[in-house]
């Protein structure tokens, strides 16, 4: 009997320590949130792990909009990009304003959702891929806006978490034969945005590859054909496509100084908008 006696002691203090663990996880959390009034940041959603987006893109190649889907994942969507909106705003403040209770409140926000593994869970289809991406964009950038701010607590917790989302975006987006649209170029820079933002050498070279394979997409016109399929929308998918294109080559120039915008014959012009250019009156 002594044996499972020992075995059933183990179990118990096997699940005194859980509970002992969970507990302190629970304190931890709740002395931050308690920092966080202190400060009078603005409340932020609870972490969330797992990405249930709906996907409203339907058609060949997913060029139709549902109108209704859009909505739901809207709906599905609010806490993390609500998440996004409050750090971003508050990045911004900081910046503009030097103030650094704005700083202290984004890095309180930003360790908070590291330490809950926020957006590492499950991802119920591409639309929650393409949704982590831009969620990570803006996270990094709220981050490199306030790094300097951070002490080197923050500085591994929050960037040991933005290197795993990177990862996660890479996973989504890694297949070369992948076609270069609109959303491997926003999963471009948000692996170079965190690359830059946690030095790690991985996502920047991702980052790169991701926009060179895009720009090599760009046809003779100045436009991703692929993109060109989406009627009254091929506009803005268009600038979409090419904003985040635009973010990653000012990453590579204030990281390297290197100039990514004459690669591959300056892909976006055309011969005929180069033509047109020459022909003017200096």
């Amino acid at each position: 009997m002594r044996p499972r006696a020992s075995s059933e002691g183990g179990a118990s203090a096997g699940r005194f320590r859980g509970r002992a663990a969970g507990v302190l996880f629970a304190a931890v959390l709740l002395a931050c949130a308690s920092a966080r009034d202190a400060m009078g940041c603005t409340a932020v959603p609870d972490p969330v792990r797992d990405i249930n987006a709906v996907d409203y893109r339907t058609g060949p190649g997913g060029m139709t909009i549902d109108s209704s889907l859009r909505a739901r994942n809207d709906a599905a969507m609010e806490p993390q990009r609500t998440f996004v909106r409050i750090v971003s705003s508050g990045a911004d403040h900081y910046i503009a304003d030097n103030k650094t209770t704005a700083a202290d409140c984004v890095l309180t926000a930003l360790r908070d959702w590291a330490n809950g593994g926020a957006l590492l869970g499950a991802m119920a289809n591409a639309q929650a891929d393409r949704e982590r991406s831009g969620l990570t964009s803006g996270i990094a950038f709220a981050y490199l806006k306030t790094k300097d701010a951070a002490s080197l607590e923050d500085q591994q917790t929050i960037e040991a978490w933005l290197n795993k989302l990177a990862s996660g975006v890479e996973s989504a987006f890694g297949d070369p034969a992948r076609p270069a649209n609109r959303s491997l170029a926003l999963a471009g820079l948000a692996t170079m945005a965190v690359g830059v933002a946690t030095g790690n050498g991985d996502h920047q070279r991702f980052g790169e590859a991701a926009f060179d394979q895009s720009a090599r997409a760009i046809d003779e016109q100045g436009v991703l054909e692929i993109e060109m399929g989406g009627g009254e929308r091929a506009l803005f998918d268009q600038d979409f496509a090419l904003g985040n294109l635009v973010m990653t080559a000012e990453l590579a120039a204030k990281q390297s100084g290197e100039d990514w915008y004459s690669r591959h014959d300056g892909a976006s012009t055309s011969p005929r908008q180069t033509a047109s250019r020459q022909a003017r009156p200096s």
